[in-house]
Order: structure tokens, then C-alpha cells, then sequence
């Protein structure tokens, strides 16, 4: 028997391609879809469907690199999203990083960057003549040193301007690819996409529509069952937009591929695609990986080997191997290398490096671990199928008590890595992987770090991951300290989960909380923002007096135009005690001023929250900035503000970006372009 492609006899020391077969009907669709980017100026998108292991990326990956190797001017993003809430929601932040130098395609990494279209060059030629965005990519700088290990190479790629320089420009993502689509095709791959948490799908998808030259767009959707896990479902841009739905392969697809790899007689080769299919019920991951394990035997000199699947060939490897794919399928998000290795050390009492990288290499070769593809400094379990297979022997009673051991060694471990007074780098991410280790007991006795998690992440306005962790750690929320259920309060005001918000403030009002003032103030700040008025004036009469009470009072009173109730109430309140507040309130009340007044306090306010660079409180400012220029028929200066106020809406996930949308649409009813006027209003809604 010979294995196709080993002539140099190197098998076991490289990975093994497995080739692109069948799919003939399926590549056809693809293709046509990619082919009509040179053809047509608009904005497509296709949605690749299967359940888990049926080759849905495999598939885009081979067909994406085949393409790009024909078309090496074509612009091209690929990005998977991790099963992991913390990472997805740094999408932004990965794209940008990936875009900023040229890139090449590779076979399992698709990403094409010409030098010319790289956000290096965009910034040369657009951000840095125009002088704007600047204090925005001095943050987005920031956060790829600290977040996504941007090294010195790609540091250089952005060269930091003059401190004095506070314009703060359109979304980076949004400009860049509209800057790029004007130069040629853009084709961006989303595999995963169920994974994406809600706030950064939407702002994802507003960029996609939004661009108005060619572009194509590809979601990869891993189904269960055949029904789609995307929720709410994906709704493709177009109406003859297309889809493609991966099956398993059939007996004859499974033959065609073996012989693809093992050249034997013919009733050798049907013995060997027989059993492989049965094994792996056609799934073509599975029959990969039954394929690159039974290679791996064969070529070590095992002699006779019996093909066998998933379950029971990761079942019946070392202790050791096992472990390095149980910490891969605990910590699905991916983890470093080093921690990696310190776990198994630790687990197993042996310190011996080189047979730690033995085993590692075999894993790698195998495909069941992988380096996450834009860093490659982290390990990961190489598919969904490993994860799913991991969990599936960890519910056996041979594995249960291997399991207990490594998940504390695991969470020793960690809590090594974190300890200190600095909570910057990877230590966040750390934390988030330890709380989906513990129970719910031991998450009792770690709130103090939970705050901290949570205080990291609100500083730098990731208040998608802080709602998420209100749902997850709901059961403990009553020990956390008061600041971190303030902070967990105000993300969800802030992107406006008020269901969540209530549902948080009805479970902790049910124990003996210190706080009752606090959450009361907050249930009136949903039903104001609610524009339920009744309610609100209920809860306000037992409000204690304070620089916020006042601020949500007024808005009420505004709202209800009760114009001299708000201006006596702020005229018997000592604001400038909370100059937050205070910033607020001058945001909030411009319907009590002239225009020019009312510029200027939003102008003071502005200020305020650029030195606390808070994008939220920012947009809510260019906001009503847009709404005093629409008075002053000033359509232009409304145009910018809202353009500005959209952006950092986007960056935060704010369901409140309705309200842009909303002055965007009677800004063009005031320039007599109605249809336009449409499209905005339907956006608000």
C-alpha cells in the first residue's frame, strides 16, 4: 500500500493535507458567487450551512484560496469566531489587526491583504491627510498592545500624531473597507457565526450593508440537527443572495477521497473506505480524522491497524494526549501554550520537555489541536467535533475522576498566572476562564474577583460581556460588592436590556441587599428611558435626594413637558458636587435653551466625556448636538455629528443607536431627499 504525496517519507513529521473532493454542485454556487464581484458594484452575501464536522470550513477555506490564488489583487478577510464570549467580542479589533500589512493566502488561512489595501496604507493615504480618527487609532493601538499581542512589527505600522489632535473620526473598520471597496473587490468570511454575541453582529452587519461598492459577504453557520444555531437567523442582504447546505458524504464520496490519499488494489481500498465509513457515519471531519490517525499507524510501522472513529481512537491515546485535549475543550476560547504545558507538567508529574513537544506535535499532526490562525499563540482544540468528543468521554465513569483533578490543576494554574495588583494583558481573559471552571460554590467565594473582571471590562466599555455575565453569574450576584452591581446596572442601561436589567433587580431585591436606594434609582432610569412615566413618578416620589436623581427626573419632566417642574428642580439641586452628573443634565437639557446655549453646554459636556473616553456618553452628546443643528437648518454639521454619534453607538453595541438613525432620517426629510428619509427611519425602528 502506498500513501499518495509521501514520497519523501516525512509523514508523520508535518500535517497531512487531506484533498477537496465532491462538492462539485456546491463549488459551482461558490464560485459563481465569488465571480460576479468583478461583474457587478453591489454587496452579496451567501450563508454556508451544515451541522458540526460536515467540512464547512474546509470547504470556504479551499475554495476562498483558490480563488484568491487566481485573483491575488482581490481583498480578502477571514475570521473564526471563537466559541467564546470574551474573544468574539473583540472581532473589530482582530479584523484591523489582520488587515494592517499584506498578507499572502494560505490553504487553511485565506486572508489576502494586498500591500496596497492594508489598513497601513489606508491610514497614510486617508486617515493621516485628512487628520482624523486620530485619538481613536491611538486607542485602537492601545488595545491591540494589550488585548491581541500586536507586535512590534505591526506597532510601527501606525504612527502615533500630536497629543493635541482630539477629532475623532468614523468607525475604523466601517471607513476602512468603504475606503478599500472604492479600489477593488472585498470579499470578508465569517466562520462561526453563531458564536457572534448579538451587539457585535449588528454593527457588524450595519458596516456590511452599509458599504455601497462590491463586496461579498460569507457566514459560515455550524446547524445542529439542520437547524441553524445563528440567533436571531442571518438575513441574507439580497433577495437572490444564496445558500449552501453541507451534507454528510455518501459511501461512494468516502471511497473517492480514500483513493485520493492510499493508492492499493481496489478491494483494499473498498475494505478500507467501507470501515472508515461506517465508523465515522460519513461525517467528513470525522473520516479526516479517522483517515490522518490511521496514516499516522501505518507510517509509524504499526503493521495491521484497525480503522477506528473518533470517540474511540481519542479514548484510547495516553493519559497525557488526553489531557491536553481536555484543557482545549475547557478552555474552547483557546489558551497559551505555556499554561498548556505547566497544566500537563503539573497533572502528570513529568517535567521532561521533550516529551511534552513529542506529545504536542502529535496532536498537532493529527489536527485535534490547533494555534488559533491570526496570532498563533494560542492552543486550541483543532474542531467542534474534539470539544464534543472531550465532553462525551468526560461523562464516562473512567474519565471522571482524571477530569476533577485536571480541572483544578487547570484552575491553580490560572490563579497563578493572575495574582497581583495588575489586572492588564491576559489576565481578564484568564479570570473569564477560570468562572467557566468553577461551581457555583466556589464562584461565591471569588466575587472579589468577578468585580475585578468586571471593572476591567467596563472601563474599557465592553458592556456586551458584562450583560453576558449578568445572565451567567446570576446566582451569585447578591455577594458581589456594590460597585460591580453598579457597573453591571449601568451596562445594561447603557445598551439598553431593560428586561435583563429588571430581571437582575427583581433577583436581587429578593435577599437582604445594603443597595434597595440603588436599585430603585436604576428601575426609574429603565422606565424613564422605557417612556413609561407612570411608574417612574411612583418610584421618584421615594427617590433620595441626589446630583442623578436629578438627572433622570428631568429627563421625565422633559419628556412629560413639564418644562418649569425641570428648571426649578435643577435650580434646587447642588450639581456641581457630581460633575459626571452635571455633564449629563447639560447634555440632557436642550429644550430649555436657545440654540447657541444650548451648544455650549453640549460643547462643556463633550468635553467632559472625551477625557473620560467614553464612547457612549460621547454619542449620546453628538446626538443632540445633530438635534440643535436640524433646528438651526445647519444640515450639513447634523450630517457629521450623527455620523460620529452612529460610530460610537457601534462600538459599544448600544440598541440606543435608533435615535441617530431617527434625526438621520428628518435630516434628509429637511434636504428634500425623502427616499433616503426612509431608509434611516426604517433602520430606528
Amino acid at each position: 500500500m502506498v500513501i499518495r504525496g509521501d514520497d519523501e517519507g516525512v509523514l508523520s513529521k508535518r500535517l497531512i493535507d487531506i484533498p477537496f473532493v465532491s462538492r462539485a454542485e456546491e463549488s459551482s454556487v461558490f464560485d459563481s458567487f465569488l465571480d460576479g464581484i468583478a461583474k457587478e458594484r453591489d454587496v452579496k452575501s451567501i450563508l454556508i450551512k451544515g451541522d458540526s464536522g460536515t467540512g464547512k470550513s474546509f470547504f470556504v477555506k479551499h475554495r476562498l484560496h483558490d480563488y484568491l490564488t487566481k485573483n491575488p489583487k482581490i481583498f480578502c478577510l477571514y475570521f473564526d469566531i471563537a466559541n467564546d464570549e470574551f474573544q468574539s467580542s473583540r472581532l473589530f479589533t482582530a479584523l484591523i489587526n489582520t488587515s494592517m500589512l499584506e498578507r499572502n493566502p494560505e490553504s487553511n488561512y485565506p486572508v489576502n491583504i494586498p500591500k496596497e489595501k492594508s489598513f497601513s496604507a489606508f491610514s497614510d493615504s486617508v486617515i493621516k491627510r485628512q487628520e482624523i480618527g486620530w485619538k481613536l487609532l491611538k486607542s485602537i493601538t492601545y488595545a491591540f498592545s494589550t488585548v491581541t499581542g500586536f507586535s512590534e512589527e505591526i506597532k510601527e505600522g501606525i504612527q502615533i500624531v500630536d497629543e493635541s489632535s482630539s477629532k475623532v473620526g468614523p468607525d475604523p473598520l466601517r471607513l476602512y473597507l468603504d475606503w478599500v471597496s472604492r479600489h477593488g473587490p472585498v470579499v470578508v468570511a465569517i466562520d462561526n457565526y453563531q458564536f457572534l454575541n448579538e451587539n457585535t453582529r449588528n454593527a457588524l452587519e450595519l458596516i456590511i450593508t452599509n458599504i455601497k461598492h462590491s463586496l461579498r459577504y460569507i457566514v459560515i453557520d455550524r446547524t445542529k440537527d439542520g437547524f441553524s444555531q445563528i440567533t436571531p437567523p442571518f438575513q441574507l442582504i439580497n433577495r437572490d443572495d444564496s445558500h449552501i447546505t453541507l451534507a454528510k458524504f455518501t459511501q461512494d464520496e468516502t471511497y473517492n477521497l480514500v483513493s485520493k490519499v492510499i493508492t492499493a488494489e481496489e478491494n483494499i481500498l473498498k475494505k478500507i473506505s467501507n470501515d472508515i465509513f461506517v465508523k465515522t457515519a460519513g461525517l467528513p471531519k470525522d473520516i479526516e480524522f479517522c483517515l490522518k490517525s490511521y496514516l499516522l499507524k501505518i507510517k509509524d510501522g504499526h503493521g495491521d491497524v484497525d480503522i477506528s472513529g473518533l470517540l474511540s481512537t481519542i479514548d484510547r491515546l495516553p493519559l497525557m494526549h488526553q489531557q491536553f485535549l481536555l484543557i482545549a475543550s475547557y478552555l474552547d476560547g483557546g489558551i497559551s501554550d505555556k499554561i498548556a504545558r505547566n497544566i500537563v507538567r503539573k497533572a502528570s508529574s513529568i517535567a521532561d520537555d521533550e516529551i511534552i513537544n513529542q506529545i504536542l506535535d502529535d496532536l498537532l499532526h493529527l489536527e485535534y489541536l490547533k494555534y488559533n490562525t491570526d496570532r498563533r499563540d494560542r492552543l486550541r482544540a483543532g474542531h467542534e467535533r474534539i470539544i464534543t468528543t472531550m465532553q462525551e468521554l468526560s461523562c464516562s465513569e473512567k474519565h471522571s475522576e482524571n477530569q476533577e483533578e485536571l480541572r483544578q490543576i487547570i484552575i491553580d494554574e490560572l490563579d497563578s498566572e493572575i495574582k497581583g495588583d495588575s489586572f492588564e494583558g491576559d489576565k481578564p481573559y484568564l479570570m473569564h476562564c477560570m468562572l467557566g471552571l468553577f461551581s457555583v460554590t466556589e464562584l461565591q467565594k471569588r466575587v472579589r474577583d468577578i468585580a475585578r473582571l468586571i471593572l476591567a471590562q467596563y472601563r474599557k466599555e465592553n458592556f456586551s460581556y458584562i450583560n453576558q455575565i449578568a445572565i451567567d453569574l446570576l446566582e451569585v450576584l447578591p455577594m458581589v460588592p456594590v460597585e460591580a452591581i453598579d457597573q453591571i446596572l449601568d451596562s445594561l442601561q447603557k445598551t439598553s436590556e431593560f428586561d435583563l436589567g429588571f430581571k437582575v433587580i427583581d433577583f436581587l431585591e429578593q435577599g437582604e441587599v445594603p443597595y434597595s436606594d440603588k436599585l430603585n434609582l436604576y428601575k426609574f432610569k429603565f422606565y424613564v428611558q422605557l417612556y413609561q412615566y407612570s411608574p417612574a413618578e411612583i418610584i421618584a416620589r421615594n427617590l433620595e435626594p441626589s446630583p442623578w436623581t436629578t438627572v433622570y427626573k428631568t429627563n421625565m419632566l422633559l419628556a412629560l413637558d413639564r418644562y418649569d417642574e425641570a428648571r426649578n428642580l435643577i435650580y434646587e439641586t447642588d450639581m456641581f458636587i457630581d460633575q459626571e452628573a452635571n455633564a449629563v443634565l447639560m447634555r440632557n437639557c436642550i429644550v430649555l435653551h436657545s440654540p447657541n446655549k444650548a451648544l455650549n453646554d453640549l460643547n462643556k459636556s463633550y468635553r467632559f466625556f472625551e477625557a473620560k473616553d467614553s464612547d457612549f456618553r460621547l454619542a449620546t452628546v453628538e446626538t443632540n448636538m445633530a438635534l440643535v443643528h436640524l433646528c438651526t437648518k445647519s444640515l450639513g454639521e447634523a450630517g457629521r455629528q450623527l455620523d460620529k454619534a452612529i460610530t460610537h453607538m457601534q462600538a459599544v453595541g448600544s440598541k440606543e443607536i435608533f435615535q441617530p438613525y431617527l434625526n438621520y432620517g428628518i435630516r434628509f426629510v429637511l434636504g428634500n431627499e425623502y427616499q433616503l428619509a426612509l431608509d434611516y427611519f426604517e433602520k430606528s425602528v
